[in-house]
């Protein structure tokens, strides 16, 4: 299904329970980052870009690359296991605040020009 531009992405998030991205790789996923703002639980490939927002267990589920067998024992067990589904939701939401807060992220990068 093709929806087209989106003015408030957060629409779309607040209908859904399980953020998939099986990436090759990726920069630093803002899809991934929005859906951990959102509180969903996520399933992505452990590769970088993705690795970096989702820790296997505690912020989402990683899964090895070009598995599609993991990929669907891992909709599985969140599809089986709503309670861990919550969970991990609202570990990704406190993880992206604390290491990806904007503000944070500005000044990381104003501190990194300043030293160079």
């Amino acid at each position: 299904i093709m929806l087209g531009h989106l003015e408030d992405i957060r629409t779309i998030y607040k209908d859904i329970d399980i953020v998939i991205l099986p990436s090759w790789r990726e920069g630093l996923s803002k899809s991934l980052l929005e859906a951990a703002a959102m509180g969903k639980a996520i399933i992505t490939t452990n590769v970088p870009g993705c690795k970096e927002i989702v820790e296997h267990m505690k912020t989402g589920l990683l899964v090895k690359i070009e598995s599609p067998e993991e990929l669907k024992k891992s909709i599985l067990k969140l599809y089986k296991n709503p309670k861990l589904t919550v969970e991990l939701g609202k570990s990704a939401r406190e993880k992206v605040i604390k290491e990806f807060e904007l503000k944070k992220i500005n000044n990381m990068t104003i501190d990194l020009y300043e030293r160079y």
